[in-house]
């Protein structure tokens, strides 16, 4: 207490009278105000800052890999995500490993797709010649087929329910050995995946977004899933990285606040996906690093 005392009397003399009560009322304001109130205020302007933006580009994509995507009134997802979408800056290491993926591959696999953003957008990049969609709820599977048909690729792109442990049959056996699986599935992941799916998909590049923290005994759980894929792939772990708006005279008068905001992917922790590739065949038909 004595500290502080002192730290104000000097920010007193050094500053008047004027400025030292406003530091100490501001310092004051935030000591007290409950954490999720302010959480709440800031996802608000969020929101705010994501229709603001949609309105300005026409709910159209304009920077990015997935340039040109554009977007129905029908949400089932967070609108808040909406303008980091816009600008191409939403989980920008997935869309980059899923441009790298694209030359090999033709069939797109997304288990827990939402509003279709990965399923529509990587047909309307031409980076996967089809899409399979798996989507637990019935408001994202609404949402998912009317952004298709906006895009005009609903005749390449297949809309289910949610992903059961078998779901390698849902699809003919050659796209299983030549698809990309993305995976954004809160937890399930641990459930869904084990020995027996990774080499039901050997062939397959599998991008899974970790929720360790959603589930008990997060750690060891991933390291099981990372156990289960050694026979049939390797992996790297990816995670968020820097972001740069510098590039965009959309929000080149936004105050700095704002234009971090929409940055945000209001995450628990530090972001992480494992993207694991398949062994390459060796000539007596196992697998090798």
């Amino acid at each position: 207490m004595k500290r502080l005392v002192k730290s104000y009397l000097k920010k007193l003399r050094g500053e008047g009278l004027g400025r030292s009560v406003t530091a100490l009322a501001r310092w004051s304001l935030c000591s007290i105000i409950p954490q999720d109130w302010i959480y709440k205020v800031m996802r608000r302007r969020h929101e705010f800052l994501s229709i603001k933006l949609d309105r300005q580009l026409d709910s159209t994509v304009k920077y990015g890999q997935f340039k040109g995507l554009k977007f129905s009134a029908e949400s089932s997802w967070s609108l808040e995500d909406r303008a980091g979408m816009l600008l191409g800056l939403y989980e920008k290491e997935v869309l980059e490993e899923l441009q790298q993926s694209s030359d090999k591959h033709g069939i797109f696999v997304d288990l827990g797709a939402a509003d279709g953003y990965y399923g529509v957008g990587v047909l309307v990049s031409d980076m996967f010649r089809t899409a399979y969609c798996f989507e637990a709820t019935e408001a994202g599977q609404n949402a998912i087929k009317t952004n298709a048909r906006l895009n005009g690729v609903s005749d390449r792109i297949v809309v289910k329910g949610i992903a059961t442990k078998d779901f390698h049959k849902e699809f003919p056996p050659a796209d299983i050995q030549s698809c990309v699986i993305l995976v954004d599935i809160e937890g399930g992941e641990f459930g869904l995946f084990d020995e027996e799916t990774f080499r039901a998909f050997s062939g397959a590049v599998i991008i899974i977004e970790i929720h360790d923290f959603l589930v008990d005994e997060g750690k060891a759980k991933v390291q099981r899933l990372l156990d289960a894929a050694a026979h049939t792939h390797r992996y790297k772990k990816i995670v968020t990285g820097s972001r740069d708006l510098s590039g965009f005279p959309e929000v080149a008068d936004y105050i700095d606040y704002d234009r971090w905001l929409i940055c945000s992917e209001r995450r628990r922790q530090l972001p992480s996906w494992i993207r694991f590739d398949p062994l390459a065949p060796a000539h007596d038909g196992t697998l090798t690093p």
